[in-house]
């Protein structure tokens, strides 16, 4: 385990709270939720070779627009804005 004894007290002592989390959480990170904006994108192209996929790639990326990054931080709980 990964839990060592006297810290949750440690923690909590300074107003804080320990979130466990399972040991992988897709709803916790917020690249799962920009590779599903991007897979989403390319899956409106029927392209063929990784050429076309990867521009396909890199095209999705520059259309995100910068505030989606500000809205998975905070829907993952990383940050409140």
């Amino acid at each position: 385990s990964h839990k060592m004894e006297g810290i949750k007290e440690l923690v909590e002592e300074k107003g804080a709270r320990i979130e466990y989390l399972p040991p992988y959480s897709p709803d916790f990170n917020p690249i799962e939720m920009m590779w599903s904006v991007i897979k989403a994108f390319v899956h409106l192209y029927c392209t063929r070779g990784m050429a076309a996929l990867e521009k396909l790639v890199e095209i999705g990326l520059y259309l995100i627009e910068t505030s989606s990054f500000s809205n998975w931080f905070a829907k993952c709980c990383y940050c409140d804005s």
